[in-house]
């Protein structure tokens, strides 16, 4: 007879299935932001905003990327406490206007 390790024991009570459909769905997330943000970060995702600096909007271009970095935050939040890895998110926000 053998001590269950920590794994085993999870998988028999069904806390492994939880964690790892939680994780799945946190990274999922996760994939999705940083997907939005990779697309921001080149050159072509930043063509509307340095239009609007352009222009003199840049108070609002400014406001628009802040509120989005505000929400992305926010659900990269919910991902990790499902299990996700957000360390692997290159936010627009950060790229252009610093951390």
């Amino acid at each position: 007879m053998r001590e269950l390790t920590l794994y085993e024991v999870e998988n028999v009570s069904g806390a492994g299935v939880i964690d790892g459909l939680g994780a799945l769905a946190g990274n999922l997330v996760i994939d999705v932001v940083k997907l939005i943000n990779d697309v921001c970060n080149t050159s072509f995702g930043f063509i509307p905003g340095q239009l609007a600096d352009r222009i003199g909007l840049s108070s609002v271009h400014h406001a628009i990327d802040s509120f989005f970095y505000g929400i992305y935050k926010g659900v990269i939040g919910v991902a990790v406490l499902l299990g996700g890895d957000g360390d692997r998110v290159t936010y627009h926000y950060e790229e252009e206007w610093g951390s």
